[in-house]
């Protein structure tokens, strides 16, 4: 609007548009603060489901491994079942140990007396 060939300029509210630009940010601080809840929430669902799959996984394999270790004594006490069975224990180290244990287990009367008489160096080879 012209007034006497002067242009007229409207001053602005300066009070108002600071007020509006408070306004702006605080709803803008608050809309952030609302989606950093929601975050910190998804993401705690998140870590408990986790936490829960991590445990029932642990509790899984603690039950396999005592399972396991089950199966490995069973095999272990039927695997020396058997040797004792057959007589073929190894309670010495050396070759005439062994053949001394097979001999006692396996072998006729006559064998035995030779085997004893070989280990006793009565007699030689």
């Amino acid at each position: 609007m012209t007034y006497a060939g002067y242009q007229r300029y409207e001053t602005p509210n300066l009070g108002a548009v600071a007020v509006e630009q408070i306004d702006k940010q605080k709803a803008f601080d608050l809309k952030q603060q609302e989606l950093d809840e929601a975050k910190k929430y998804k993401q705690a669902t998140l870590d408990a489901k986790a936490a829960a799959a991590e445990a029932k996984a642990a509790a899984d394999k603690a039950k396999q491994d005592a399972e396991n270790a089950k199966l490995i004594d069973v095999k272990e006490k039927e695997f020396q079942s058997s040797l004792i069975e057959t007589g073929s224990v190894i309670t010495s180290p050396d070759a005439d140990g062994l053949f001394t244990n097979f001999s006692n287990t396996q072998l006729k009367p006559e064998v035995k007396e030779l085997s004893r008489k070989l280990n006793a160096h009565e007699i030689d080879q």
